[in-house]
């Protein structure tokens, strides 16, 4: 028999934002659906229209009883809004790395520079309390606004995916 445990993160700030647990069937959720089924929006992956509001609440629930991901929730300390999520999946413990994915949902946040916030903190959050020293992600090498933000925050191309996207790379020193 397995017995899931759910993965709490402290709550942690950056000086724009605070991050936290999406919580399944929380009431950010609808804001999250909508960004999902927004066929319009050319920045979301795996947008769809038929998604629901059980089926991201499942999403989410999964996440937070995973071994090896964590989903962060983003929101702005002026007003609380719900910014978007990071996600880190998956997470290797023993060799200490993790792929990460962001989603800048709330569109009013884009364009402003504050990814690059948002990925440092995260990172650098995942690299003190879990001893995560690599942080992977993919990009699609057309989203220039992207690539400039990850080389930015001091990720590094090492390699390309057989979907034709690019693999990034960012290091941390884990020693004191």
């Amino acid at each position: 028999m397995t017995i899931l445990t759910l993965v709490l993160i402290e709550r942690f700030k950056s000086e724009n934002f605070e991050f936290r647990n999406l919580v399944s069937g929380g009431e950010d959720n609808h804001e999250y659906l909508s960004w999902m089924t927004n066929t319009n929006d050319i920045f979301i992956e795996g947008i769809r229209e038929d998604f629901s509001i059980l089926k991201l609440n499942e999403y989410i629930s999964e996440k937070n009883y995973s071994s090896n991901a964590i989903l962060i929730g983003v929101f702005s300390l002026q007003g609380n809004h719900h910014v978007g999520n990071v996600k880190f999946e998956p997470i290797d413990f023993k060799l200490n790395n993790a792929w990460m994915g962001i989603l800048i949902g709330n569109s009013s946040f884009r364009g402003k520079g504050f990814s690059s916030e948002i990925i440092t903190t995260t990172c650098s959050y995942l690299s003190s309390f879990y001893n995560i020293s690599e942080f992977f992600l993919g990009v699609d090498p057309t989203n220039h606004a992207a690539l400039h933000a990850y080389k930015k925050c001091e990720f590094k191309v090492v390699g390309s995916h057989q979907k034709g996207g690019i693999i990034m790379l960012r290091r941390f020193s884990n020693t004191p």
